[in-house]
């Protein structure tokens, strides 16, 4: 396995020499020293849990010892970076291989996953954030990446282009885009190429030759079961598992947006090209004539596309869709497709979600289904947070830029929700939706989606994001008199639902519906919190007490969807709402005047620290602290139990 690693971890043949007319910067990092609270402020984001690599020195020391480590370590970095020098043991790393599919005898069929040293970390965190200021000080990355840049993510990008494709079909266009593939992109990474770019970005004079160090004579081994392969040398790429290897990768792959015609987006190594077509076989040779300066260059970098992978694909509502040459890359005809997924969102050449939606769900279903084999073994606590950490963000992710789909479509993800909070709760299936949100303080997606559309916009405004989505913000016309709702943004003229409903055009009427108070917040969180005001709180956690199925008892009483005969009859699930007492058996009157259970009633609530009474003994009274609550709760469950009237 390790011998498999390291031969994709190569580059072919290099070349002798590298491009003579190649961009310099005029500005220069040649050194910096790194002090005792720049190694603090390193280890203040280190996390105790991870693994420790090959050195054994594990991060939970650094993070304890921190501030008896910090100066003796600020010297040893420091003396590192003054003589260019990278320790070889912080080189090595131990790599645990990850089955990804199909036969698990290929080594192929696995992904390395690399433990470097904690300390070698340490001094790279340190190293990358003199790195990246002096790059973003300096204006030195296209804009064009969004990868691992900070304040920005897949789902700005992802609204970007998808607003572009809007705009372009409202005006009655078609867009024309092909999502490149780069095969091993951070393990091909070639070394001298890569030095010789950050020379020419002013990266020189003794930090240039401790990143030759850095890179230089690394190895890795395989470990696994307690049993470890013979050391390998890596040759190429980026060092996998480290701090600075994306910032790195940025770097070697910047260039490739010069001389591009089209629309260009980069997303580490992820890279895709659009057009907006006015007349097909124009923007064909543009798109061709760009795919061969992306391939002139691959072959200069020595980066490796992969043509088959590439697609391309037409978005267009047109009924009469016109013909379109064919684009070659590398010699290979690329066949248009109706469905691309990038960046982990499903774009269909209609500008529909029908694809994305259904793969989307259906995960969902899938995970959900694993947590309801816990519904009767994990508490209320712990299946609220299986659902919010690992099948809402599956709802979840991209929703501001798909949130356009239908109705029908948005019924079947809150479907999904809806069944959640019932495996939650332990509800019945005839349960009302609001009484269910209600009992678990929890929204509607519809209004999440809402408010994740306005915190982005937020953020557009206050210039949080980058500026290439700021600046899809119209600008409001110069007035020479004050106006009622100065925060208010121009509307966009929409001639289709499709771009109407879109993320930009719907976010704005939602914002200048928003009173000034709102929109005049200072922060993201503050905002956050006014336009959600019904925020989630603890105030109820007694709620939560006891033990699982006494828990989902006492909830179907709240929210009346028990076995108790009023709440049957009324669901028309059985004829009569008569207790065997004689009289109407609702909640109140099982809890509080049912003859049958007088003598439990006095063991279990003649003694609490209230009043009985239908609403605290369901819900718990304010006036008491969420100790007292609790035991009240806990005497219901006793009450519950010792009636036996729910016995299965």
């Amino acid at each position: 396995m390790n011998t498999v690693f390291c031969k994709q971890a190569t580059v072919d043949s290099e070349p002798d020499d590298l491009p003579t007319n190649f961009p310099c910067a005029d500005s220069r990092l040649l050194s910096f020293a790194i002090s005792p609270q720049d190694v603090k402020d390193a280890v203040s984001v280190v996390d105790p849990s991870k693994a420790c690599g090959p050195d054994m020195i594990s991060p939970k020391l650094l993070k304890e010892g921190c501030d008896v480590l910090a100066n003796p370590l600020s010297i040893i970095f420091s003396k590192s970076i003054s003589s260019s020098y990278f320790p070889a043991p912080w080189k090595l790393a131990n790599v645990s291989p990850i089955y990804k599919k199909s036969d698990p005898t290929d080594p192929q069929n696995y992904r390395p996953i690399s433990l470097l040293s904690c300390v070698g970390k340490l001094m790279e965190r340190c190293v990358h954030k003199n790195l990246y200021n002096y790059i973003t000080a300096n204006n030195l990355l296209t804009h064009h990446q969004s990868g691992f840049i900070r304040g920005d993510s897949t789902v700005n990008q992802l609204a970007y282009i998808y607003n572009d494709i809007c705009r372009a079909v409202d005006d009655g266009k078609e867009v024309r885009a092909v999502f490149c593939d780069i095969s091993k992109a951070f393990d091909r990474v070639w070394h001298r190429g890569l030095l010789f770019k950050l020379d020419h970005l002013g990266i020189q004079g003794n930090l240039l030759s401790w990143f030759k160090s850095y890179l230089s004579a690394r190895k890795q081994r395989v470990v696994y079961a307690n049993t470890s392969s013979s050391w390998c040398n890596v040759s190429a790429g980026v060092p996998q598992g480290s701090i600075l290897g994306p910032l790195l990768f940025l770097l070697y792959i910047n260039d490739i947006v010069s001389h591009i015609n089209s629309n260009i987006k980069l997303f580490a190594d992820d890279t895709s090209m659009y057009i907006i077509v006015n007349d097909p076989t124009d923007s064909t040779a543009i798109i061709n004539q760009d795919l061969d300066t992306v391939l002139n260059w691959s072959h200069t970098w020595l980066v490796s596309f992969n043509p088959s992978k590439t697609e391309t694909i037409i978005f267009s509502r047109k009924s009469n869709k016109p013909d379109h040459p064919d684009l070659l890359f590398n010699n290979v005809c690329l066949n248009p497709v109706s469905d691309h997924k990038h960046l982990g969102l499903t774009l269909s050449k209609d500008c529909k979600w029908n694809s994305h939606i259904t793969s989307m769900v259906n995960k969902a279903w899938a995970r959900l289904g694993c947590l309801r084999s816990f519904k009767y073994t994990l508490n209320k606590s712990c299946l609220e947070t299986l659902y919010i950490m690992f099948v809402r963000p599956l709802l979840e992710y991209g929703d501001v830029v798909w949130d356009n789909c239908t109705e029908q479509q948005k019924s079947d993800i809150e479907a999904v929700q809806i069944d959640a909070a019932r495996i939650i709760t332990g509800a019945t299936k005839y349960c009302n939706t609001a009484s269910l949100y209600a009992e678990l303080n929890m929204q509607p997606l519809t209004d999440r989606r809402k408010q994740h559309k306005l915190t982005l916009l937020f953020k557009m405004k206050n210039n949080l994001v980058p500026n290439y989505i700021c600046n899809l913000i119209p600008n409001a016309p110069d007035h020479r008199y004050p106006l009622r709702n100065q925060n208010a943004i121009p509307l966009i003229a929409c001639k289709t639902q499709l771009y109407k409903s879109s993320f930009l055009p719907s976010a704005i009427r939602s914002w200048n519906s928003l009173p000034s108070t709102v929109t005049s917040q200072p922060t993201v969180s503050s905002f956050k919190r006014s336009i959600n005001p019904n925020r989630r709180n603890n105030s109820n956690a007694y709620l939560y007490a006891g033990l699982r199925k006494n828990q989902i008892l006492h909830t179907r009483l709240r929210l009346s969807c028990s076995s108790l005969n009023h709440d049957l009859h009324r669901r028309s699930l059985i004829d009569s709402p008569l207790c065997s007492c004689g009289h109407i058996e609702t909640v109140s009157h099982y809890l509080l005047s049912c003859t049958n259970y007088s003598a439990h009633r006095t063991n279990y609530l003649s003694n609490l620290p209230c009043v009985p009474t239908v609403a605290n003994l369901l819900f718990g009274d304010e006036h008491l602290s969420s100790d007292l609550n609790e035991q009240v709760i806990l005497q219901v469950h006793k009450y519950i139990v010792a009636t036996r009237r729910f016995k299965q």
